[in-house]
């Protein structure tokens, strides 16, 4: 916030693909203007749903407008693009500008929400991805309905302040409280079972410790989806940064799951049969990300992968390859994270699509979903995948690759496990052919080699 002329300038923040972008909103009250409101940077449409919203609110918060005219900008210009968030800001600068709320503090914050017609502070979407990419020092303003899942201040986050109300205003922003953070998620529990048993677990094992996808088949569907969506909970725990990443991801998208416990790996589901492309590659208006973005740094679930379309399997292999999506309107560019773990569900004689053939898979078999008891373990699976990952790191004697051919890749990440379960193996006898081989065929639910999968 800062003072112009007679007026008052407010910082906000709006979405922007998968980024925060910065707003301004500046207010100026004009002894001379015509009564009224006149708002610029936004379309026709959007003005009188913005003036009406404000009027409402301030009046039932016990506000009033000022008499003289009022003039406000919106910086940069947002007309072309449905925006959301704007409506509080707008509020609180009008406020400011006419002295009815004390102006201190509100140049270190970020102002995000919109209000209802009784004065109430509504919940904002993507309130983590705005504490991610607040200056540093500066702190975030947003509904109180967001207590109990923003991020926890930090490294990483900055604080959000909770409002539930227009009328808290009156005390200065400095009046009002922290907002809590959301549950952690730091250990899986070890009697959590996987919705697969021992033979699909080594598929599992493969593609979560490599970094590779997974093609799962099965005449069972329900027992696929269980599955597939054990997947993620296998997967190493994510780093601190990439914890925050994926949380704040959640708080954006369409269907976006906003109280995921901090550092869950994400899973999203689309299926070939109902999906469209845009929501599984991202776009609409306003841009969105779509699944395989919502999906980044965990499991996208893609049922019937084989009847997937010409366009979504080529598309889908361009993020697998580049790790990212680019959508391009008349408004700017947007990139979004690809960096997932694609997991292909089908029924026993289905094929990859020809665009997806060249990207390394573990395949496994599934038949029932085993009872209570009988599953794998998914804290069991994540160790064996941890000690592989950290064996791959450490590099000394590590197998290479004979080619870049998938199945090769996928091999040397057998052998990784392989070493892992077994340290006191010989480096040497690891790295012939004939082992190589060998591994590639543990057990008889684990196909290790696209050609299978085909």
């Amino acid at each position: 916030m800062e003072n112009a002329g007679n007026g008052v300038v407010v910082n906000t923040l709006v979405i922007k693909g998968c980024e925060a972008a910065p707003v301004t909103v500046r207010a100026t009250v004009r002894p001379d203007g015509a009564p009224g409101v006149v708002i610029d940077g936004l379309s026709e449409t959007a003005r009188v749903e913005m003036r009406a919203a404000v009027r409402c609110a301030l009046g039932a918060a016990g506000y009033w407008l000022p008499r003289q005219g009022v003039h406000i900008e919106i910086v940069p210009d947002v007309r072309g693009r449905a925006v959301s968030g704007l409506e509080l800001p707008v509020a609180a600068a009008i406020l400011a500008a006419s002295g009815q709320i004390p102006k201190a503090g509100l140049d270190e914050c970020r102002l995000v929400g919109d209000l209802s017609p009784d004065g109430k502070v509504l919940p904002s979407e993507g309130v983590r991805l705005f504490q991610t990419q607040l200056p540093k020092g500066a702190g975030l303003v947003a509904s109180r309905g967001c207590d109990g899942d923003v991020l926890p201040a930090g490294r990483y986050a900055s604080e959000v302040l909770g409002i539930g109300e227009l009328g808290e205003l009156r005390r200065g922003v400095s009046s009002l409280t922290r907002c809590a953070a959301g549950p952690s998620v730091d250990a899986v529990g070890e009697d959590v079972e996987a919705g697969f048993g021992e033979d699909a677990a080594r598929a599992v094992e493969v593609a979560c410790a490599g970094g590779h996808n997974l093609l799962l088949k099965g005449a069972d569907e329900a027992a696929l989806m269980a599955a597939a969506g054990s997947v993620a909970a296998c997967m190493p725990a994510p780093t601190e940064a990439e914890a925050v990443r994926i949380a704040a991801m959640t708080s954006i998208g369409a269907g976006a799951d906003h109280r995921d416990g901090i550092g869950e790996r994400p899973t999203v589901f689309w299926d070939a049969r109902t999906g469209t492309l845009p929501e599984l590659i991202g776009g609409g208006r306003p841009v969105r990300p779509g699944a395989v973005s919502m999906a980044a740094g965990g499991a996208l679930v893609i049922g019937h992968i084989d009847e997937m379309s010409e366009a979504a399997s080529q598309m889908l292999a361009h993020a697998m390859f580049d790790r990212e999506v680019r959508v391009v309107r008349a408004d700017g560019s947007f990139l979004m994270p690809a960096d997932t773990i694609v997991v292909g569900c089908m029924g026993p004689e289905g094929r990859l699509p020809e665009a997806l053939r060249g990207f390394p898979f573990a395949c496994a078999e599934v038949g029932d979903r085993p009872e209570p008891g009988h599953g794998a373990k998914v804290a069991e699976v994540r160790r064996t995948v941890e000690a592989a990952r950290d064996f791959a790191r450490a590099g000394d004697g590590r197998l290479e690759a004979l080619s870049d051919d998938p199945e090769d890749i996928v091999a040397r990440t057998i052998a990784d496990l392989a070493a892992a379960r077994a340290p006191e193996l010989s480096l040497d006898a690891l790295a012939t052919e004939k082992a190589m081989e060998a591994q590639a065929h543990v057990g008889e639910g684990l196909a290790a080699r696209t050609g299978d999968a085909r």
